[in-house]
């Protein structure tokens, strides 16, 4: 980051193994992100955002709910004290199945798959330390997720998550 521009590669690589109440056959998968974003400084305290992200989703049995996410976004950043900052993102998210959808067979647990979904997406964070022991984060989100349960084949989630730091 410099003085009047910036540019961030965040990624991410999860790989899930559920082992309660027999989940693991449907939801186990490996999971990829990653986020290119190049800011612009609008004011000393404030830049504006424009970026691109790419996901993969690989499930070990689930196969038809293989899927690639990609999307772009725009948004905000500020730091107006050394107390306050934060970012909000809104953007656009495709997430396409890589495999068309199957009939599973009566009885299955396994989802049909899809072909593709669209969604409005945001996410933000907003950071208070009022003292240099204590903190506080609000993040909204808003994404989509591919589940692995039958009759089912996505999920958006929409929220805000709070934490207080002592």
């Amino acid at each position: 980051s410099g003085p009047k521009a910036g540019i961030s590669l965040r990624s991410s690589f999860q790989d899930w193994h559920y082992k309660n109440n027999n989940q693991d056959v449907t939801r186990d998968r490996v999971i990829g992100n990653a986020n290119l974003t190049f800011s612009a400084k609008l004011t000393p305290s404030t830049s504006a955002l424009l970026g691109f992200n790419l996901g993969k989703n690989d499930y070990d049995t689930n196969k038809q709910l293989d899927s690639f996410l990609y999307g772009v976004f725009t948004g905000f950043s500020l730091a107006p004290t050394r107390q306050l900052s934060g970012d909000f993102n809104i953007g656009y998210m495709i997430l396409n199945f890589d495999r068309a959808p199957e009939e599973q067979p009566e009885g299955s647990s396994l989802s049909e798959g899809s072909t593709l979904q669209k969604i409005l997406f945001m996410r933000g964070n907003l950071h208070w330390n009022p003292t240099s022991r204590l903190s506080f984060t609000a993040s909204p989100f808003r994404q989509i997720r591919p589940t692995g349960f039958q009759g089912t084949n996505t999920y958006t989630l929409t929220g805000v998550r709070v934490m207080g730091v002592q």
